[in-house]
């Protein structure tokens, strides 16, 4: 918050002091522009705290639920200069959260139907985890690791580096034995390398939808199974349909749907 503060605000928000008076109040309503799933609005509450705006926040409807154009997500009353000098920085975290959560609605109502669910990845925007994946879940998505700290995956970069896999494996479960443990595979050799050594959450990456039946069948069942790589909306259900358990992407946290919020004056 200190540093969108810092970039929108700096030294002061000078047209609102040049023409708001100090005492004026105002109630304004946030106002979905387009079709959106709602995400984000437990965030105002702090974020105002945290700048010590005199503004009051009165939400219409439910985090997570899908709401028309047209829809009044929240009123905030108050202070007319706090309201008009953060209205851009509360809309600018909405605009992020709630495009996120649409997006992610998108691609689970896609897999509905399937066995597969969807998941988010660590691609998320610099200084933002933390909202994207509070939207990625109100969307629908699992939430994948949340940083290097809570979860071990080993990825191609660093296989190069392990002389053994099943000893590495079992020291890693040994030092953090509450942690998920991830290996990620690229070819079938990968594949039996981590089902020797135990590993039981293999990361399919960038294989094809029939690359990956053949790997689903090498495992049968030994492991359970996430597909990554270029999954797109497009190709979303010829990836569920090979069985997979999870499908994990980027898109939604990357390159989410753009949505239309605003703050209209009562």
């Amino acid at each position: 918050m200190d540093a969108a503060v810092a970039e929108d605000i700096g030294s002061g928000d000078v047209t609102t002091l040049g023409c708001v008076p100090n005492d004026a109040v105002m109630t304004a309503h946030l106002m979905a522009r387009c079709p959106l799933v709602v995400a984000g609005l437990p965030w105002l509450d702090p974020l105002i705290a945290h700048v010590h705006a005199a503004i009051t926040v009165h939400v219409h409807v439910q985090e997570g639920s899908m709401v028309d154009a047209g829809t009044s997500l929240a009123c905030l009353t108050g202070s007319a200069r706090d309201i008009l000098t953060y209205e851009r920085i509360l809309l600018n975290i909405l605009y992020v959260s709630c495009g996120i959560a649409t997006t992610t609605r998108q691609y689970v109502n896609a897999l509905q139907g399937y066995h597969a669910q969807l998941m988010d990845t660590r691609k998320t925007w610099p200084g933002l985890r933390a909202v994207s994946k509070y939207a990625a879940h109100r969307g629908g998505a699992l939430n994948h690791r949340m940083g290097l700290y809570d979860g071990i995956m080993i990825k191609d970069n660093h296989r190069g580096f392990v002389q053994n896999v099943a000893a590495t494996v079992a020291n890693l479960r040994q030092t953090h034995p509450y942690m998920s443990l991830i290996y990620e595979c690229d070819t079938m050799e990968d594949i039996k390398t981590a089902l020797d050594a135990g590993v039981d959450h293999l990361l399919l990456d960038n294989m094809s939808p029939e690359t990956l039946r053949i790997a689903l069948d090498l495992i049968g069942g030994k492991a359970s199974t996430e597909a990554s790589g270029g999954i797109t909306l497009n190709t979303l259900s010829d990836y569920a349909r090979t069985g997979v358990d999870y499908i994990s992407t980027s898109t939604i946290t990357m390159n989410p749907q753009a949505v239309d919020l605003g703050l209209d004056q009562e």
